[in-house]
């Protein structure tokens, strides 16, 4: 659970850093590959028809570092801006791209935090398939992770050749605005976009603030399913305890002959399945590092193991324990110590 709720935080941390009113979808033109053949076009359609106030960038790129593996890729997203846009990834260092280096196609870059390792010797450039980008800004939080920290924004204006070409001829496409008028603009976009290509089309738009991180959605219905999996979680449990004291009757017995009281016995039974509980509390956090290291490779995103969630646990073994030793307690109660006596 705390696995799963550190992934809704990181998803609300991206919506409140995200870019304001954002929109996605995809366009193409059937009749030419508009990122290999027409960038000047996609230029001059979002110069000509969009409001200075808004921004665009384009994503799905998968990028290889010169100084990364071969088969290591990086996700890319290329921007453009009019002169009143506000809105950059958090910075950790230096400064986003300008409009000015957009118009006049300087190849600059701002990178993630997690990328400044595969910077050139001179700790000023990148290389990206064998050209060399002057990186001015470094994205991040010092605090925590983004997924940020494993992408590389660059001015669309630059697209080149080998980018373009990992995307094909369809591209996913963010407009955003710091004003309630993203949709009209999308508009303007595909009005401009049926006049200048032929074919042209585009997806349905899905709005960013409403869309899950990747393959996790957390809606109401997960609060739901993870009530009934803890309450099933439960039963389990206090029936294999009460198959136990079922098993256990002849030393509850003897334990009884001995002195023992109920209260000995009911703290006893209390101890086997505090226990039990604490082995599985170690174990699923072990597999939450382990899934950790999974998600970090292949998403980017990093969920960390924080005080609050390790002191929560505790609580819920303590709570858990409790309610599940309720039923065996009471039911070792009515063994009598004559059980002794049936070996």
């Amino acid at each position: 659970m705390s696995f799963v709720w550190g992934l809704k935080e990181e998803e609300n941390i991206l919506e409140k850093l995200g870019p304001p009113n954002a929109y996605e979808f995809f366009f193409r033109s059937k009749n030419t590959s508009i990122f290999l053949n027409d960038i000047n076009g996609l230029l001059n359609n979002l110069e000509e028809n969009l409001d200075e106030h808004i921004g665009v960038y384009i994503t799905d790129f998968l990028l290889n570092l010169d100084k990364a593996e071969a088969n290591q890729f990086f996700e890319g997203e290329a921007g453009w801006f009019g002169e009143n846009s506000k809105w950059n990834p958090p910075l950790l260092e230096g400064r986003y791209y300008t409009r000015e280096e957009i118009l006049k196609r300087k190849d600059v870059v701002v990178i993630g935090q997690n990328l400044k390792k595969y910077m050139n010797d001179d700790g000023k450039t990148i290389g990206i398939y064998g050209k060399n980008y002057e990186v001015v800004g470094v994205v991040g939080l010092k605090d925590r992770p983004l997924k940020w920290d494993m992408f590389i924004f660059f001015p669309l204006s630059i697209l080149s050749e080998e980018i373009a070409d990992t995307v094909g001829g369809v591209g996913n496409i963010v407009v955003y605005s710091p004003k309630d008028d993203t949709l009209e603009q999308i508009d303007k976009f595909i009005v401009g976009g049926n006049s200048r290509w032929d074919k042209f089309e585009s997806s349905g738009l899905q709005a960013l603030s409403k869309r899950k991180i990747r393959w996790i959605d957390l809606d109401s219905n997960f609060l739901f399913i993870t009530i009934i999996v803890y309450i099933a979680a439960i039963s389990q449990a206090m029936a294999i305890m009460t198959f136990w004291i079922d098993n256990m009757r002849f030393e509850i017995g003897l334990r009884k002959a001995l002195g023992h009281t109920n209260f000995q016995i009911g703290k006893l039974v209390y101890g086997e399945i505090f226990t039990i509980t604490l082995i599985a509390y170690i174990i699923s956090i072990i597999i939450q590092l382990i899934i950790n290291i999974f998600v970090k490779s292949v998403l980017g995103v990093l969920i960390t193991l924080r005080f609050e969630n390790l002191t929560l646990g505790m609580v819920v073994i303590v709570i858990t324990s409790l309610i599940t030793s309720i039923y065996p307690i009471i039911k070792s109660f009515k063994v009598q110590p004559t059980e002794a006596m049936k070996l």
